[in-house]
């Protein structure tokens, strides 16, 4: 009886090392299946963002200073045919940059199939996490970013309205009208642009990322750091002065008259 067992890949950030490691793994297996004179087939799939892909019997692409260091990697795949008793049993570990991954062991020795399964499942487990709560999911992540910015622009029309209407600029009549105009527009740019900060972030923090591979081609790393920057220099600062005006209204006065 032929027994698989299977598992997603997701929200895992794997380097060359974590690669490498469980490439290791198999290529072993496959040398002590062939000195005990048993036919084992074992390849590594790279293949990268410039179109080009690699195929060998071996770990030489992920050499230091090798291909995976020059390219880009869009996709992993490393598989192990191994004919013991004449029975095909076999590993094969997929994955692909920005999207889910597979770990699928198979074979007549059950014994096998679990002893491999468990051995680089945990492995897998081991692997860094690739992304944050705040970015999992476009729809959440749209409806977040979308009332964040509607959010930020009502506040926004609040401020500046009270600001003109202390200093005798608006009259109340012209400030309530403008409130509404602006509060209906940040609501229609936040529909437009909240799915756009939404993939933004999504893609800095894909469900499966391949981190390695030149720096300046690494897009989700890059991304990252963007955001990061402006979280640090503009929300934070931001939210802290909304807290502080909502909060302490006599230390901090509201503008509105």
């Amino acid at each position: 009886m032929r027994q698989t067992n299977s598992f997603e890949i997701e929200r895992k950030r794997f380097t060359k090392a974590d690669v490498v490691a469980m490439g290791t793994a198999l290529m072993d297996e496959a040398a002590a299946a062939r000195q005990a004179g048993r036919r084992c087939l074992f390849e590594v799939k790279l293949s990268c963002a410039d179109g080009t892909a690699y195929s060998a019997e071996d770990l030489d692409v992920f050499v230091d200073g090798g291909e995976a260091d020059s390219k880009r990697p869009e996709s992993v795949t490393i598989e192990l045919s191994d004919y013991k008793n004449e029975k095909l049993q076999t590993v094969r570990l997929s994955l692909k940059h920005g999207w889910k991954g597979t770990l699928v062991v198979s074979g007549e020795d059950a014994n096998w199939v679990r002893g491999w399964f468990t051995r680089l499942y945990e492995r897998v487990e081991s692997a860094a996490p690739s992304d944050r709560w705040f970015a999992r999911g476009t729809l959440r992540l749209h409806l977040l970013f979308s009332y964040l910015l509607a959010l930020a622009a009502f506040l926004t029309a609040v401020f500046v309205v009270g600001l003109l209407q202390g200093i005798g600029v608006l009259d109340e009549r012209t400030g309530t009208a403008l409130r509404v105009l602006v509060g209906y527009g940040g609501a229609i740019a936040a529909a437009a642009f909240g799915g756009r900060a939404a993939d933004y972030l999504e893609s800095a923090w894909p469900s499966i990322d391949l981190d390695f591979g030149p720096s300046h081609l690494n897009l989700a790393r890059r991304r990252r750091e963007k955001a990061g920057a402006v979280i640090l220099v503009v929300v934070i600062p931001v939210l802290l002065g909304l807290v502080q005006w909502l909060l302490f209204p006599r230390i901090f006065p509201s503008p509105v008259s």
